[in-house]
Order: structure tokens, then sequence, then C-alpha cells
């Protein structure tokens, strides 16, 4: 699967039949997705950077699946994490969401690449010990900078786009700068 930053916390996924996009901004460019999933809500259809007549729109909690993509949304402090299990890889979207209680870190245990707020608890890291961590919500390096040193990190990685396999996920954690 193939994955890209898009922009503020915005992501594309994109499997071998399915595209998925992660809370489009309005500032991202036009993409073409067969799913948007989006804690703002979308009433009265699609905007922003989405183009495409069907797309399935996911913006409250529950359980979805749609060919392959298995998608899970939760509901955290008026904000919505979004799970995703896709070709063998288990990935957290954690939204604005910046604290979780022991009980929801249990349920993102699971989490192999992990889509966090640089202004999010570094502690969530160390308790859910993902083996790819992609810091979101930055408008600048220097922001991302002051993520990777306040955090500690030093393997760390730039791409413009990921491709995410199982068998290539490394066995300690990477911080993976995107854009």
């Amino acid at each position: 699967m193939q994955m890209e930053y898009l922009g503020e916390k915005a992501f594309k996924i994109k499997t071998k039949t399915m595209t998925v996009i992660i809370e489009p901004c309005e500032s991202c460019k036009k993409q073409t997705a067969d799913i948007v999933v989006t804690s703002k809500g979308l009433a009265g259809g699609v905007k922003g950077p989405v183009k495409r007549e069907k797309v399935f729109v996911i913006d409250r909690p529950g359980e979805y699946e749609m060919g392959e993509v298995e998608i899970r949304t939760m509901p955290v402090n008026g904000d919505m994490i979004t799970i995703i299990y896709a070709e063998d890889v288990n990935l957290v979207h954690l939204g604005s969401v910046k604290v979780l209680t022991e009980k929801q870190m249990g349920e993102l245990s699971t989490a192999e690449v992990l889509m966090m707020p640089v202004d999010g608890k570094k502690e969530l890291v160390s308790k859910l010990a993902p083996l790819l961590l992609i810091p979101m919500g930055y408008e600048s390096g220097s922001e991302v900078d002051k993520f990777v040193s306040d955090g500690g990190f030093d393997n760390v990685r730039r791409t413009k786009k990921l491709s995410l396999k199982q068998a290539d996920l490394p066995e300690d954690m990477q911080v993976v700068i995107m854009g």
C-alpha cells in the first residue's frame, strides 16, 4: 500500500483496490477517493479535495469494511480516532487527540503505523510502541524538527510517499516525516 501526507492532518492511503483519504482539508490538492474518513462531518456531501461522485463517507464512530480495507472509528473527547487494517498492516490516525485513557491505549496497542499530531503527548508513543511514527498537523519544518528533538527520536527519515508492506516494517521504531 502507498501512503501520502496531504497536509494538516490529511493522508491518502492507496491499497491495491481502494483509496482512502483521512481528514481531508480544504487547502489540500484535489484527490480521488473511494472512502473518506472525517471527524468534521460532511453535511451536504463531500467537499474540498475529493473528486468523485460516489464516495463512501465515514463521519461517525463505527466499524466498516470495503473490499480488503477494514476501518474502525472511535470517539474520543469530541474527536475521532481512525484505525485502518489493510494489506496486513495496522494504521492508527489520532486526529487531534492528545491524551488517551489506559483502556483506549489498550484498544490501539496493535498500531504498527501511528499518525500523531506534533503537539500530542510523547508518552503516547512509548506506550503504543508503533513501528512507524508519522507526525502530522505541522505547518513548518521547525515544528516537526522540534517534535523529533523533544521526543528524543533518533531513527528518522524523510520521504514524500511511503510504501507500506508488513515484511518491510522496521524492527525498531522509526519516525517518518512526510511531505
